[in-house]
């Protein structure tokens, strides 16, 4: 019997080879023609607005990808990103026209990219597959996985959020499988997107991005409306729905917060804002960037992208979020960070953090609509006994209320200090206003065990819910320690100690029982005497 059925499988096997390879085969070429004609892929439109639209748009796209991206150009590809948007939006309208030659479109300009079905795109939701609407996404490595088990604990047992997550990673050595499944095991709605995947690592440079994978994670993902986290955020509030309470997310389909605002007169400073200003050459400021500290006061920074929003169902947000994707690629991000950062590099260079300017520089430069929560960035930690100061390790962002919504750099006292378990004592805030005077003054390494002291506007003190919250975070932070960590090394030390008082304990106790016993057979030998 088993020779039989050997015998059918083999049989089997070659056909279905040649079946799988014809199938194959009509695919691509299938594509390929697609690709083609272009012109009779909207004419399905029948004359309409929409399909006008899309044609002489397609037209102008066809042309200008033909000419190589200058990786310095971030204007004209700002350009190049409108016109994408404008034919995707057409596209949304009209169900009637095909997506797929713009695809092609995509696959010519971005090597390192292939839409691949299982993402959201906006052209994506006609497909049979249904994605949920909303999900998190968080980007983790073997360094902070921990950090990540913190968060998705205290957004499931504290926050209650009900949202799917994505651990989102680069290769085995980013984060290895040991890690990944102690995070899938702390949850049963979680899984995994590893980017390489996705695409070409020879041009993107992911495994060696640090945090340039975010913006690739985000589009990566599954998800319509994406909440992108860093590892070390915790939410203070719940998450699920975000994309409704805050107005200027429901408005726009994105929402970024202000890194911490200070002045830094040096040669970068000056750069970064002489660069930017020649992007922005023959173009009218957005009602956003009007707004911006950073363009009509010069503070140093303006984005902190540990949290970042974005509804990838919107063409317009989309297209703003490749065009950020592509600003991270690993040889144009040489440029990016360079300006945007504060340290000149050469374009194979890696700066850990200069991702965050790249979300809104996109979205300014290929005219996307975005919002900003208009607080800078706050401090949240003790009041000083002496003065109104608040001393702290954790970065500080507020909803459209002004109240605490999430926090950056865990809920450790200082997660720069190595081997440390201790966490932040969490008890009151900071945050500045909303123009140049009401801004906070920060003081680094001021108090010892902490980053920084703030002072300069009102010290707020943590409402009981707010700090009920906190301290259930805690908690929950430590029993994630002890399912993650080894135990910390004086627990090694006196779990040593202790079985070495047992031993010793019971050796006595040996010795007792053999003293007895040896004295009773004395005893017993006397009186049979």
């Amino acid at each position: 019997m088993l020779a039989f059925l050997r015998g059918r499988r083999e049989a089997l096997i070659l056909p279905t080879a040649y079946i799988l390879l014809l199938i194959f085969l009509y695919g691509s070429i299938h594509g390929f023609v697609y690709g083609r004609k272009h012109l009779k892929s909207f004419a399905v439109g029948h004359g309409t607005k929409t399909a006008e639209v899309a044609n002489s748009t397609y037209i102008q796209l066809q042309a200008i990808v033909q000419t190589p991206t200058d990786i310095s150009d971030f204007a004209g590809m700002g350009d190049r990103m409108a016109l994408f948007a404008r034919l995707a939006h057409a596209i949304t309208q009209d169900e009637s026209l095909d997506h797929k030659p713009l695809v092609a479109l995509l696959r010519q300009q971005f090597h390192w990219w292939e839409p691949a079905w299982s993402i959201y795109a906006p052209w994506n939701s006609r497909g049979w597959i249904k994605k949920p609407a909303t999900g998190i996404v968080i980007c983790a490595g073997a360094q902070n996985f921990v950090y990540a088990g913190h968060l998705i604990r205290t957004l499931r047992n504290t926050l209650k959020s009900t949202l799917p997550i994505e651990i989102a990673y680069s290769g085995e050595a980013d984060l290895p499988f040991v890690n990944r499944a102690a995070l899938k095991a702390l949850d049963n709605n979680i899984e995994t997107l590893n980017l390489l995947d996705y695409f070409d690592d020879s041009i993107a440079g992911l495994q060696v991005g640090g945090f340039a994978q975010k913006p690739f994670a985000m589009l990566a993902s599954r998800f319509q409306k994406v909440i992108l986290l860093d590892a070390d955020t915790i939410f203070l509030q719940n998450p699920d729905r975000i994309f409704e309470t805050e107005p200027g997310l429901a408005e726009t389909g994105t929402l970024f917060w202000h890194d911490r605002a200070f002045f830094q007169t040096d040669e970068t400073n000056v750069d970064r804002h002489s660069w930017f200003q020649g992007l922005m050459d023959g173009r009218e400021p957005s009602a956003m960037l009007n707004q911006s500290l950073f363009w009509t006061e010069k503070v140093y920074h303006e984005m902190e992208s540990g949290i970042v929003c974005m509804d990838k169902g919107r063409p317009g947000v989309f297209m703003s979020l490749v065009f950020a994707t592509w600003m991270n690629t690993h040889e144009v991000r040489g440029v990016t960070y360079a300006h945007t950062y504060g340290e000149l590099h050469n374009h194979r260079s890696l700066n850990p953090t200069g991702d965050k300017e790249s979300f809104w520089i996109a979205a300014e430069l290929s005219g996307a609509p975005y919002h900003f929560n208009p607080t800078y960035g706050g401090i949240i930690g003790y009041k000083m006994q002496k003065g109104a100061q608040v001393c702290g390790s954790q970065l500080l962002h507020l909803d459209a209320r002004r109240r605490p919504l999430w926090i950056n750099s865990s809920l450790r006292k200082n997660k720069h200090t190595e081997g440390s378990r201790e966490f932040a004592t969490l008890t009151h805030w900071m945050a500045p206003g909303y123009n140049v005077s009401q801004l906070i003054g920060w003081e680094f390494g001021m108090v010892e065990g902490v980053d920084w002291c703030a002072h300069g506007t009102e010290v707020v003190e943590m409402t009981s819910e707010e700090t009920r919250v906190v301290d259930h975070m805690i908690g929950v932070s430590s029993r994630v320690d002890i399912l993650l960590l080894p135990p910390p090394p004086e627990k090694e030390e006196k779990k040593e100690e202790d079985e070495k008082e047992e031993g010793e304990r019971e050796r006595k106790e040996k010795e007792e029982k053999e003293k007895e016993e040896k004295e009773k057979k004395v005893e017993e030998a006397k009186e049979e005497k």
